[in-house]
Parts: structure tokens; C-alpha cells; sequence
């Protein structure tokens, strides 16, 4: 079967599970926590092919309370998998509170893997979280360079050097790993 999403799916901390042959997200996705809570889990697992579109966003954060007072929670975890192909576009954010907490973790994987997203496991006053794009025989590259645009295309297995090295700048941690190891 398929799973889309156009629109919107949120829910407070809490867990979004998306499993099927093919998962396409193409919307917003939230599991934000506001407060002192963290955040929530994004789960999108395809057993052959997972797309999130150039407009998609999706987010596990911990941020401010609506009475203004400053997140302190911990970032959560967001999971994009695609055992036959995972095409990777738009903003995954998984970001401690402003106050206090540490960064969540985001895990790209796919077999190919691409990846030309805005990727942010920061944390502004704790421990960086951790992105991990894991696939065969990634290559680490300018999407030009190999052929690939913007439009959501596999020409090799890539994760763009422009998402790296934002992904840095935003203080998050980068583990880009062959399938096989670790």
C-alpha cells in the first residue's frame, strides 16, 4: 500500500508511525513538545520506496510554551527509511528547547540514499544531537555534480554537501555511513 500526506499531522510529544510499500510526504509533520517536555517521534518506513517532497517539514522538537517561558526539553527523533530508495527534500528538525536540553537524532537511510534537505539536531544550550545518513555507497557531493537536481531524482547514491554542511552549522552532529557498518 502508500501512505500520503499533503496536509498536516500533528501531535503534542507524542508518536507518528507511518509504514508501507511506499511513503510520501509531501505536508508538515509535527510531534513538538512545548515546555519542559521533549520531543516527540516521526517514523516513516517504506519497504520499497520513501519521498518527502521540497515543501515537506517535519519536526520533533521541544520549543517555548504559548505563555512564552523558554523550551528546556530534549529533541526528538525523526526516522526516514526506504529499503528500496529514499529520496530526501524539504526541513527535518528534531532541536532541544532554547533554555535547556540536547539535540535529538535524525536517521536518513535508504538503498539508494538522497538527501538534499535542511537536516537540524542542534541544541542552543546542551548536547548536539546526531544525524545519520546511512545507504549504499554514499557519496558526499554538490547535487550538480553528479547529475542530480532538484527535482526528486536518484542519478547515484548522494547526500549533498550543501545539507552536511548546514547540518554542521547548525550544530549537529554528522555520521554518514555505508550500509554494513555500524
Amino acid at each position: 500500500g502508500t501512505v500520503e500526506n499533503g496536509g498536516t499531522g500533528s501531535v503534542r510529544g507524542g508518536r507518528i508511525d507511518a509504514q508501507a510499500a511506499i511513503v510520501n510526504h509531501q505536508g508538515f509533520m509535527s510531534a513538538d513538545a512545548p515546555g519542559t517536555g521533549s520531543g516527540g517521534e516521526i517514523v516513516l518506513r517504506a519497504s520499497q520506496r520513501a519521498v518527502l517532497g521540497v515543501e515537506s517539514v517535519t519536526t520533533a522538537d521541544a520549543y517555548r510554551n504559548s505563555d512564552g517561558e523558554g523550551g528546556s526539553g530534549n529533541g526528538g527523533r525523526i526516522v526516514v527509511h526506504g529499503d528500496a530508495q529514499a529520496l530526501v527534500r524539504g526541513s527535518l528538525s528534531a532541536r532541544s528547547g532554547d533554555v535547556a536540553g540536547n539535540g535529538g537524532s535524525i536517521e536518513t537511510s535508504g538503498a539508494p540514499l538522497d538527501v538534499q534537505a535542511q537536516v537540524d539536531a542542534g541544541a542552543d544550550k546542551g548536547r548536539a544531537g546526531t544525524w545519520l545518513a546511512q545507504g549504499a555507497n554514499v557519496v558526499v557531493a554538490n547535487a550538480g555534480s553528479i547529475g542530480v537536481t532538484g527535482a526528486p531524482s536518484v542519478a547515484g547514491p548522494i547526500v549533498s554537501a550543501a545539507s552536511v554542511e548546514a547540518a554542521l552549522d547548525s550544530g549537529t552532529h554528522v555520521r554518514i555511513v555505508p550500509d554494513g557498518i555500524g
